[in-house]
């Protein structure tokens, strides 16, 4: 019995021991993922929107000195478009986001479950230890008992000889328990070492769940600050462009009719507009 329940006790640490490590390797490497993915998708939206931004007052600054050559039409179907695609790809990675922030809180529950089963473990070593110092007990009571018999009975010269055999067959017992208590003792002291291990284990995913859960905050809050500078930078294009052709735009209404856009700064305005309200509601999705 207590061969078979030592058995189940090494499955356990075992089992546990290697899935804390696929844990470990398998949450490492979607969280480098994650982190790189993000970065490099929040630096391509900014140096992507920042050029766009710059072309537009460019060419609205162009278009209001030389009116005559411009495809004010063609301009504002291109600047659509791509704003049309800058917005799926923000929904793309929000998307992602999202994804990987599921990912990340089921990684925290397998944690979660791991650590209980280091628990378990504990206390089945605790018992398993319990067991063995009562058996040791019983085994110092056995030896003292055997011993107190053997001296007792040593007179006689008609019993030497069976009392040599039993003599000798209780020396043999004896070296088979003191054997049996030492391979106990040896298994307790792996157990320990592997328990030891175990917390290790335990604390460096703590630690790097939390190194984890501060990084992805740094990586939010450099969205949010490189949004807000996307959006202060497209009120100040607003404010070049002047705001009594804004005014004017907004009095027109925001359809497709040509003659509502027939200056070329109404249509960088009206692509600038777009612009924004696709900003912003791409931070909501992405930041929330």
């Amino acid at each position: 019995m207590e061969d078979s329940h030592q058995k189940v006790i090494d499955e356990l640490q075992k089992k546990n021991h290697r899935e804390l490590q696929n844990l470990h390797a398998e949450k490492e490497r979607l969280l480098e993922e994650e982190t790189a993915a993000t970065i490099a998708a929040i630096e391509a939206m900014k140096n992507a929107h920042r050029s766009e931004l710059e072309k537009e007052l460019d060419k609205a600054r162009k278009a209001n000195s030389n009116t005559e050559n411009a495809d004010i039409e063609e301009i504002r179907r291109q600047h659509e478009e791509e704003l049309c695609s800058f917005q799926r790809e923000i929904e793309v990675l929000s998307e992602q986001y999202s994804q990987k922030c599921l990912e990340n809180a089921h990684l925290a529950q397998a944690l979660e479950a791991e650590r209980q089963a280091l628990r378990q473990c504990q206390r089945e070593n605790q018992e398993l230890n319990a067991h063995n110092q009562e058996l040791n007990n019983r085994l110092a009571a056995e030896i003292t008992k055997m011993r107190s018999m053997t001296s007792e009975d040593g007179g006689g010269d008609s019993n030497i000889t069976m009392q040599g055999k039993e003599l000798y067959e209780l020396e043999v017992m004896l070296r088979v328990k003191e054997s049996e208590v030492q391979y106990l003792k040896q298994e307790i002291n792996s157990l320990k070492d592997e328990l030891q291990s175990a917390q290790r284990d335990k604390k460096y995913a703590t630690d790097k769940y939390k190194d984890i859960y501060t990084e992805l905050s740094i990586v939010k809050a450099k969205a949010e600050r490189d949004l807000g500078r996307l959006r202060d930078q497209l009120q100040l294009a607003h404010q070049a462009l002047g705001e009594a052709a804004l005014e004017e735009v907004e009095r027109g209404g925001y359809g497709t009719d040509k003659r509502r856009y027939s200056r070329p700064f109404e249509r960088r305005i009206y692509a600038l507009r777009l612009c924004d309200a696709c900003l912003n509601k791409c931070s909501k999705t992405f930041l929330l």
